[in-house]
């Protein structure tokens, strides 16, 4: 098993991963919504954060913003996780989890549907199927847990169109989702499916198999890499040319070096310059630069003597050789670096940006974080700061929400730079279908875009709800933490305190419960007088009081109600607990 180093926290990951273990976030596809550089220059403390749900808070993850939840529309959330070492985001809807050394899958009620079983596995499921370790030999299982594939190969991968590599006695093969060997074990190397063919490796030659397992390219390559737009690179007597997929040489071996097709070019490499040529092998840009990058929307990020500038197709820059560093174009910008400075240029050149940054990130959601005197904020395409600087770290935004980091915590802002989700938490993992992974101390679990977590709050904890009557027949919560406004009505005309939710939300009140850890946190009173708490549990069926001669509805965690003062005397609210399932409670 080789390891790989992920690009976007740097942490050292098996070469089989779908997913980074430290950060989450897409080993193969690059996320550009989680990708970042935490650059304190003060402090030289770099974090990398990747998720390609992708994501998560990803594209891939499927963020949605909502102020309100539909009755036909509710997520389900499960109790905290205890001593989890490793928590992974949701794929076809399990979660992989490691705890005490051993791997298992979740589902979105929390329910173990795998257990914890496995010392490896491939953190989510392929085409039904995940590889899984145990006594130190890898099979296959389903989403149920059940072995598929038996135990029996000294290395796998996953399945990618309906084939996975094996490994057995040293020797690569494929196998197909019923166990049966297609391609048998007698290769050296062997890497993944791409346009239908694969690359092996025997005795030092390469070739190519296709899905039936025969050998379509002889071995006679010193090396040779995927197809990529009907060509391959391969190398012979130390010089790199392209073939088609049946063999046959299309660009002669004579270039020192050479990068895959993109977008109908290839880098190319001659006496240490690099240029492109086109399919044919015809050089359509000199060999004139110190590097280059692959074409993307047209245009390549070119360096000579140690500046950058970009270029088309027909090798026509846009702007002269001036940056001292460049990123790739993202929603119509590219970041570059002038005398210590981030700016962003547009696709003709023009600097749209200046040069003010002490550190920026790629736009995504129109928005990009940028660094001043060491706090992050996030400007718009014209430039104007539209989150303060503030952070400590920010990270880019998807579907209208970004990761931050403030006083060693993450949370979660939207594009107007209020907080979704306070900066009180170790790690985000990920996100998916409106739940974000998250770890507080040695504890994983789930926090909804409402800001309610599953973290369980033990005895002693709540201390009591303060309720400010604002005008008449209405009481106010100002939640201090994200500075939101609940308004209940308040006394009636019998001067009986009455819950019934009304805000500017939607339907949805909250009330806040200050811990003695002096942190705030959020609770909620539904359109039917449901409360739900902290530890995710519904309590409803308030009786009505007597009337209260207090202005403060308190939260005792022994009775496991809230209650008044009338009379000098204390008087509870009577509660029922509503349980959804054994573990999981709706909200």
């Amino acid at each position: 098993m080789a390891l790989i180093k992920c690009s976007e926290c740097g942490n050292a990951v098996s070469s089989r991963a779908t997913v980074c273990p430290q950060c989450g976030c897409p080993i193969n596809d690059s996320f550009t919504a989680l990708q970042a550089v935490v650059n304190n220059s003060r402090n030289k403390i770099y974090i990398i954060l990747f998720v390609s749900l992708g994501i998560l808070l990803v594209g891939v993850l499927g963020w949605k913003v909502s102020n309100t939840i539909e009755k036909d529309n509710i997520i389900q959330i499960g109790k905290v996780i205890q001593d989890c070492e490793e928590f992974f985001s949701f794929y076809d809807g399990l979660s992989c989890v490691k705890q005490n050394g051993k791997y298992g899958f979740i589902d979105k009620k929390g329910k173990v549907v795998v257990p914890f079983q496995f010392d490896d596995t491939a953190y989510s499921f392929s085409d039904g199927l995940a590889y899984v370790k145990q006594d130190g030999k890898y099979g296959f299982i389903d989403k149920n847990g059940k072995v598929i594939i038996p135990f029996q190969f000294d290395d796998a991968d996953s399945f990618s169109d309906g084939l996975a590599r094996v490994r057995k006695n040293d020797k690569y093969g494929f196998v197909d989702k019923e166990g049966k060997v297609i391609v048998p074990f007698q290769f050296d190397d062997a890497g993944s499916f791409s346009e239908g063919l694969s690359r092996i490796e025997q005795d030092g030659k390469y070739g190519f198999v296709n899905k039936k397992g025969k050998v379509v390219v002889p071995f006679q390559f010193d090396f040779a890499s995927s197809f990529s737009e009907g060509l391959a690179e391969v190398r012979q007597n130390y010089k790199c040319g392209f073939i088609d997929k049946n063999g046959k040489v299309v660009v002669p071996f004579q270039f020192d070096n050479a990068d895959s097709f993109s977008e109908g070019l290839a880098k190319v490499w001659q006496n240490y310059k690099c240029g492109f040529i086109d399919k044919n092998g015809k050089v359509i840009i000199p060999f004139q630069f110190d590097d280059a990058d692959a074409f993307s929307d047209g245009l390549a990020r070119v360096m000579k003597n140690g500046k950058y500038s970009f270029i088309d197709k027909n090798g026509k820059m846009q702007v002269p050789f001036q940056f001292d560093g460049a990123d790739a174009f993202s929603e119509g910008l590219a970041k570059v670096r002038q005398n210590h400075k981030y700016g962003f240029v547009d696709k003709e050149g023009k600097v749209v940006v200046p040069f003010q940054f002490d550190d920026a990130g790629s736009f995504s959601d129109g928005l990009s974080y940028v660094e001043q005197d060491g706090k992050y904020g996030f400007v718009n395409k014209k430039g104007k700061v539209v989150v303060p600087f503030q952070f400590d770290a920010a990270f880019s935004f998807s579907e209208g929400l970004a990761k931050v980091w403030q006083d060693g915590k993450f949370g979660v802002i939207d594009k107007k730079g209020k907080f979704v989700i306070p900066c009180k938490y170790d790690k985000i993992y990920g996100f998916s279908d409106g739940l974000i992974m998250v770890k507080l101390g040695d504890k994983c679990g789930f926090v909804n875009l409402q800001g309610i977590d599953t973290f369980a709050k033990q005895k002693g904890d709540y201390e009591e709800v303060k309720l400010q009557e604002e005008s008449q027949n209405q009481i106010s919560m100002i939640n201090n933490l994200i500075k939101d406004k609940a308004t209940f009505k308040g006394y009636g005309a019998n001067g009986y305190l009455i819950f019934s939710p009304r805000n500017d939300r939607g339907g949805r009140a909250r009330i806040v419960i200050t811990l003695a850890s002096q942190y705030d946190y959020i609770y909620d009173i539904t359109e039917d007088g449901r409360i739900l708490l902290h530890d995710g549990t519904w309590y409803k069926g308030m009786s009505q009081p007597e009337k209260a001669d207090s202005e403060e509805l308190f939260f005792d965690e022994n009775q496991q109600g809230f209650y008044y003062y009338y009379g000098g005397d204390k008087r509870y609210y009577k509660l029922t607990q509503e349980k959804v399932y054994d573990e999981f409670y709706k909200f």
